[in-house]
């Protein structure tokens, strides 16, 4: 293993571990948005990672578990000191910005997975308010300081007054990812697609990255926990509810018109409506 320390503009460093694999020409990386199913993708393709023996680095894990709030790290041209070829990047749920300016970035292979926006706000109102993990503090304003103000104005909210007021923030995130699909080495993905379809959504990634599966018996260990399909609605806990079509039986339609109006960008560029 080598030890890479990224020392951040706030004056905080954090040191990450990666993998030695001096064989592998090209990284790889695991692009998604929050609650669009990004954690079921992220483990599944960790586990594969080390089937093909590669190190998986959770990037946004690993800065979210230190603390550090996500613009500190995701917009510093210090974040670029992580990147090098045979690496396997991810835990993003947004876009990576700064990697933009990275050729290992530009030549490596990626996967992106993107969800209805108007499902993802429904997921991310019962996340934030109920279920979202939350790291140990360091310090003042850190990632754990500004998710406890979240924590609590979703929990003072209707869900029809919190997903309105998180919708632009959404669209922005989802727009940030417009250069990924002009990039012939990004496979996207859709969560409608892939979310009940596990196994030949593994297959696929698995392509696309040039790697293989393995056997029956390891796909099983492997997916574990993310192939679960509650039968009933668990709103207290991490996976709730899965089935695509959500936000229909959770908001009236007078918010979801105006939702279709305040995310009418990111909808448009991803082919929903």
């Amino acid at each position: 293993m080598q030890t890479r320390r990224v020392q951040l503009a706030t004056g905080r460093a954090i040191e990450f571990q990666l993998a030695e694999n001096a064989a592998h020409r090209d990284a790889f990386f695991v692009l998604g948005v929050r609650k669009c199913g990004s954690s079921v993708m992220n483990s599944m393709l960790a586990g594969l990672a080390a089937l093909n023996g590669l190190g998986f680095v959770d990037v946004g894990g690993k800065f979210f578990e230190q603390d550090v709030p996500e613009e500190d790290w995701r917009n510093d041209p210090e974040s670029l000191t992580l990147l090098a070829p045979g690496q396997v990047y991810g835990g993003f749920r947004a876009m990576p910005l700064v990697f933009q300016n990275s050729e290992v970035f530009q030549a490596g292979r990626k996967i992106l997975l993107v969800r209805d926006p108007r499902d993802a706000l429904v997921s991310e109102y019962f996340s934030i308010a109920f279920t979202h993990s939350l790291p140990e503090a360091v310090g003042p304003d850190g990632a754990r300081a500004a998710f406890l103000t979240e924590r609590a104005a979703a929990q003072a909210s209707a869900i029809e007054d919190f997903v309105i007021r998180r919708a632009k923030l959404l669209n922005t995130t989802l727009m940030e990812y417009r250069p990924m699909l002009t990039d012939k080495r990004t496979a996207l993905f859709f969560y409608e697609d892939v979310i009940l379809k596990k196994r030949a959504w593994v297959a696929e990634m698995a392509a696309h990255f040039g790697w293989t599966t393995g056997s029956d018996a390891f796909l099983d260990g492997m997916m574990g926990w993310a192939d679960v399909l509650p039968q009933a609605e668990r709103p207290r806990e991490f996976i709730r509810r899965v089935r695509p079509g959500d936000h229909k039986e959770k908001l009236p339609k007078r918010v979801i018109e105006r939702l279709d109006q305040l995310l009418a960008p990111s909808m448009a560029l991803f082919g929903y409506s």
